[in-house]
């Protein structure tokens, strides 16, 4: 796949890279591959931020099994935006800012599911409760 390399020089690397080149790689030079479908380029990228994201998005959710699917669309989101990504700041800055958005978003469906219950309301004495239709005072 070409690529353009700080002197703006083309050059092709080899598809299959070594596990030197995976930890020599950036984050910036990942996402350039990624952008040209490089599968090998996501899964270090993948491998390299997995497990931070992971604690990041179970701190702010508390339920492990939840993480894990938003860990799993932060990294779909990043493969998706792959080719419009543009550097103007450290890679784990981005990431993490889809991340927390993705939380903010489970976090306030979730409230929006919960069912309300009139703080009156004893389900464990359903016959009490029917007075609350009638009897406002």
């Amino acid at each position: 796949m070409p690529e353009v390399n700080g002197n703006d020089d083309v050059t092709t690397r080899n598809p299959h890279l070594t596990a030197a080149e995976d930890n020599a790689l950036s984050d910036e030079e990942l996402m350039a591959r990624i952008a040209g479908s490089d599968a090998q380029a996501f899964e270090i990228l993948v491998k390299r931020h997995q497990r931070r994201i992971l604690n990041l998005i179970y701190r702010s959710i508390g339920d492990r099994i939840q993480a894990e699917d938003v860990a799993q669309e932060v990294f779909l989101r990043v493969w998706r935006a792959a080719e419009d990504y543009k550097p103007k700041a450290k890679f784990t800055t981005w990431v993490y800012r889809i991340a927390v958005n993705l939380c903010l978003d489970t976090l306030k469906s979730a409230h929006q599911k919960q069912p309300f219950v009139h703080p009156h309301v004893n389900s464990d004495h359903p016959d009490e409760n029917d007075g609350l239709l009638f009897n406002h005072g």
